[in-house]
């Protein structure tokens, strides 16, 4: 009885050494809310998926900001719809679709790809290149003197690409310490 008691043991060693826990520390997602500026968003969406480890939360990461953009992307369908042909909203919120039409392309291809093969360096290109047209877009209403109707879902949006550049350099620093 006893030897199988030790080889029980053994291979419950053995397997908590080939399989760690890859969920995230306190510290680590401490660390992470707060370098974001929406510690809530942060927040929320790292207690929602802390178990899948840095790497997972990620991907979850990505995903969401994907999401939201295909929100804010189907909206600026249904403005466009409505606004008068050639008016100055027009003019921004085409702009806005064809900023977050790249976006779309960029997270679902290229980013996605870049974070499986762990090229975070490359992921941190897409995601900021995201958030910089999310600016575009706001950028475009500003131009023409008007107040965006998407401005919070942007917003939101450029967070969520904050919190992923957040974890994708802490990724990257730990790839390469």
């Amino acid at each position: 009885m006893k030897l199988y008691v030790h080889i029980y043991l053994v291979l419950l060693i053995i397997l908590a050494a080939a399989f760690p826990n890859e969920g995230l520390s306190t510290d680590l997602m401490k660390k992470i809310c707060d370098k974001a500026h929406n510690k809530d968003l942060c927040g929320s969406i790292i207690k929602s998926h802390k178990e899948t480890g840095l790497q997972g939360l990620a991907s979850i990461t990505l995903n969401i900001a994907y999401s939201h953009a295909l929100r804010i992307h189907k909206k600026i369908s249904e403005l466009i719809k409505k606004s008068s042909s050639q008016s100055k909203e027009e003019k921004a919120l085409q702009t806005c679709f064809r900023s977050f039409n790249s976006v779309l392309d960029d997270i679902k291809g290229p980013a996605t790809m870049a974070l499986r093969t762990k090229s975070y360096d490359d992921v941190n290109d897409y995601v900021g290149g995201a958030a910089d047209k999310s600016v575009y877009c706001d950028d475009a209403f500003i131009e023409e003197k008007l107040v965006s109707p998407i401005s919070v879902m942007d917003k939101v949006f450029f967070q969520i690409c904050e919190i992923e550049l957040i974890m994708i350099n802490i990724l990257g620093n730990i790839t390469t310490a």
